[in-house]
């Protein structure tokens, strides 16, 4: 006859196998994710294999063109950098109104990139204080919105608005770093980029510049 106190040993066992059995929480980049932006992020990482490196900066700017023109102007906010800098901008000759007029129109299309550089290029340029800071929020929103669904860019655009702050936004760099390796995970080449930079070890900027290469920037397979 079992007793009570067979039963309750028993019991404590087969908890403390379950319990020894439980597997360690995986790390955000042990986590496989599934961009479900991953057509628009390998043009992404096709520009950034372009930049990289040996700069081929005509080829650069065509395939930015291209990007921008097959998104029928949603996706052309690095157009809207490279008319806005007068060192990118086409026979170095800057057109900061044609720049604002690209990041507008991405905006109002709910692109958070667009949105983000609507902010930051406005801030320096004629914008109210009010407007940049409304902007800023709705990159947070569209960013926010799209990171939770497995957007790669919004992961990587929001990870760039916590880590400097902007506008109402704290300042978090964890938190930032810990959102560009979800999108790193997700192959975005920019934020294996962005956590090799600001990497805390030497292993750590190791592991994100092989992400970075896997993604397809062949500058960081040496």
């Amino acid at each position: 006859m079992i007793t009570r106190d067979i039963v309750s040993i028993i019991l404590l066992f087969l908890f403390l196998g379950i319990a020894g059995c439980t597997k360690p929480k995986k790390t955000m980049q042990e986590i496989t994710y599934q961009a479900q932006d991953i057509k628009r992020i390998e043009l992404y990482n096709q520009l950034d294999n372009l930049k990289e490196g040996i700069w081929h900066v005509d080829k650069w700017k065509k395939f930015a063109h291209k990007i921008c023109d097959e998104s029928k102007g949603k996706d052309c906010s690095v157009m809207g950098e490279i008319y806005y800098d007068y060192f990118y901008g086409y026979g170095s000759k800057a057109d900061k109104q044609k720049a604002l007029h690209i990041l507008e129109r991405g905006c109002s299309l709910n692109d958070s990139r667009s949105c983000f550089k609507l902010a930051i290029l406005g801030n320096q340029s004629d914008f109210s204080i009010e407007k940049s800071n409304n902007l800023f929020v709705k990159t947070h929103t569209l960013a926010l919105k799209g990171c939770d669904a497995n957007y790669a860019m919004d992961c990587y655009v929001l990870a760039l608005l916590y880590f400097e702050g902007y506008s109402i936004f704290d300042r978090d760099r964890g938190k930032s770093k810990k959102i560009a390796s979800k999108s790193c995970a997700m192959k975005h080449a920019s934020s294996c980029i962005f956590l090799g930079i600001n990497a805390d070890t030497r292993d750590e900027a190791q592991a994100a510049y092989k992400q970075a290469c896997v993604a397809g920037v062949k500058q960081f397979c040496k």
